[in-house]
């Protein structure tokens, strides 16, 4: 399967479904992840918790660019949950 966004801010985001998410607790790892119709990007990240079948990564060091489009992109969605 893919792993998708489930919850997504400027500063993180909660990954599932995962296997063995206790795999990748306290461990620092390299996302990939697209906006739809754009270019992947590349984070750092910090897996600082799990649940049974997700891991919720903490950005490092993100760029201010990056960081703009990722607030953006949750406030536009947060607008059109909102219009639902």
């Amino acid at each position: 399967g893919t792993t998708q966004a489930k919850q997504l801010s400027e500063f993180g985001m909660l990954l599932g479904p995962v296997d063995h998410p206790r795999l990748l607790l306290e461990k620092h790892i390299q996302l990939t992840f697209a906006f739809p119709g754009q270019d992947p990007c590349k984070v750092r990240g910090f897996c600082a918790y799990v649940t049974p079948v997700a891991a919720g990564i903490r950005f490092e060091m993100i760029p201010d660019d990056l960081k703009q489009k990722l607030a953006r992109f949750v406030n536009e969605d947060t607008a059109r949950a909102a219009q639902s």
